[in-house]
Parts: structure tokens; sequence; C-alpha cells
């Protein structure tokens, strides 16, 4: 996929046509993007307990395809890549033939330190599903019985 996190870009169709917004997360296998304040919708969540009802804001995934990278200039572009001399592989502006720095978002921001990742979300997911299973207590099982043979009508 072209898009990356931290890329600004121009959406080209649906209900937020002209806006611009960098990316907060990039979904490859569905090739969809999440923005700020781009495709929210309002989710109704129900009272629970003592918790009172509320309208939370969601930010949806949107296509790539609806969607373009700003070069410097300011103007939607597409993507290419080019190797350097030395065999790494470069995202460069179609339009513009500019390279997009690794470091630096496209539209001139300074570069973020990126922190490693502690765990994947998958394992996560079973360690919160291990610890909820340790936490209820284990029901005492009976015995298998043996089943009853089936009576024939001979």
């Amino acid at each position: 996929m072209n898009i990356r996190k931290d890329d600004v870009v121009v959406v080209l169709s649906g209900k937020d046509k002209g806006k611009k917004a960098q990316i907060t997360r990039v979904l490859p296998r569905s090739e969809k993007v999440v923005m700020e304040d781009i495709n929210v919708y309002i989710k109704h969540v129900r009272k629970y307990g003592t918790q009172a009802g509320q309208k939370m804001k969601l930010a949806r995934p949107l296509s790539t395809a609806k969607i373009a990278i700003l070069n410097e200039k300011g103007e939607p572009d597409r993507i290419a890549y080019q190797f350097t001399a030395s065999g790494e592989k470069q995202r460069i502006f179609r339009k513009t033939g500019t390279i997009i720095s690794e470091n630096s978002v496209a539209a001139g921001k300074s570069a973020k330190t990126v922190a490693p990742k502690a765990k994947d979300k998958s394992s996560a997911i079973k360690t919160d599903a291990a610890a909820q299973t340790a936490a209820k207590p284990a029901k005492a099982q009976a015995p298998a019985k043996p089943r009853p043979r089936k009576k024939s009508n001979v």
C-alpha cells in the first residue's frame, strides 16, 4: 500500500470531499485508512448501570481509492517508487519527482519519534481472555457416563 501513517491527504469523493487531513491509522488488508475528523459518524450508546447514555463520534475507515496524497505544493498527487544506488526503495511524487522523506510528513511537519510496540493486538486479546478465564472459578465436572445402547426392533 502506498499510503502510510502521518501522510497528509485530500478526500476526492464522498461527504467530506475536498477536506485535507492527516492519516492516523492504516488498514492494509481492507485497503482503508482512518483520518482525523473525516468520515465521522455518531454512535448512540445506551445507558449502562449508573453510566448515562451518550453520543460518541467515531471516525470510520475510508477507502484509499477516495483519497490522494498532497505533495509539497499542496496539490493532489500519486506515489511512485524509485531505487537508490545502494538498492533502497524510496517513495517519490509522480508530478514533481521529489522524494517523500521517511522521517517527515509530506506537508513539511517535523518528524515524530516512533516508540517500539509492546505487543500485537492478537496476543493482547489472548492474554485478556486468559485472565478472564483464570478469574472465574472452575466448575467441577462429573465423570463421563457411558451412553445407553440403542434397542433394536428385531
